[in-house]
C-alpha cells in the first residue's frame, strides 16, 4: 500500500459516501492533484465558476455541507442541465441556495423535533419548492 494508493482509495470512499458533489469538490481542493481516467496525476482544477454553476456553491463550501437532503438537491441541479432563465426549477434552486446560505449551511433542517426548526422554515419551504418544481420539469421531459 503506497500513499498514492491510499489517496485513490480515500477519494473513492468520498465519492461512494457523498456522491458526485463531494467527489467533484475534491478535484478543486486537492493539494496534490488527482488521478484522471488516463491514470496520470493532474493538478487541482481551477475553473471554480463551473463548479459554482453546477452546484450553486463554491468547492470550499462543500466541506461544510454534510446533510444528505442538501447534497441531493445540489446533485439534482447539476444533473438537470437547467440553467438561469430556463424554468421555475432554476428559480427555486436559487431560492434554496439563498436560504441555505442564510442558515449557514446547516443540516437537519427537515427534522421538526429540533428546537431551532422554526427558524429554518424558509429553508424548508425552499427545499420543498425546489423538489416540487424539479419533479414537474422531469414529468414534462418523459
Amino acid at each position: 500500500m503506497t500513499n498514492d494508493n491510499q489517496v485513490v482509495i480515500d477519494r473513492g470512499s468520498v465519492a461512494a459516501r457523498y456522491g458526485l458533489f463531494k467527489a467533484d469538490a475534491a478535484l478543486y481542493l486537492s493539494t496534490g492533484g488527482f488521478y484522471g481516467e488516463d491514470g496520470k496525476i493532474h493538478p487541482p482544477r481551477n475553473d471554480r465558476n463551473i463548479f459554482q454553476n453546477l452546484y450553486g456553491v463554491g468547492p470550499s463550501i462543500a466541506e461544510k455541507i454534510e446533510y444528505t437532503p442538501t447534497i441531493l438537491v445540489l446533485e439534482r441541479h447539476a444533473a438537470s442541465g437547467e440553467r438561469e432563465g430556463i424554468n421555475n426549477s432554476e428559480a427555486r434552486f436559487h431560492a434554496f441556495i439563498r436560504a441555505l446560505e442564510e442558515a449557514n449551511y446547516t443540516g437537519n433542517y427537515l427534522d421538526r423535533s429540533l428546537p431551532e426548526w422554526h427558524h429554518l422554515r424558509e429553508l424548508v419551504t425552499a427545499y420543498r419548492e425546489f423538489w416540487d418544481a424539479s419533479d414537474l420539469v422531469n414529468e414534462h421531459d418523459c
